[in-house]
């Protein structure tokens, strides 16, 4: 039985943060600044912020 608390006994874990479509403006004056974060157990990963938009893109690759 694996959990994320036994991580180092299961291998890595690879994400592609490619990007987001159709967000809601989050600011009153300007468009959204969007992120994403990614948590796995202790860790924990975030992208770069995107200014002034509803349609980032980021093309991150992450490995936990």
């Amino acid at each position: 039985n694996n959990t994320a608390d036994q991580l180092d006994d299961v291998g890595f874990l690879s994400v592609k943060v490619l990007g987001a479509r159709g967000l809601r403006a989050a600011d009153f004056v300007t468009l959204s600044d969007p992120y994403v974060t990614v948590e796995l157990g202790n860790k924990f990963l975030r992208t770069e912020t995107c200014y002034n938009t509803l349609e980032p893109k980021w093309n991150k690759d992450f490995k936990l």
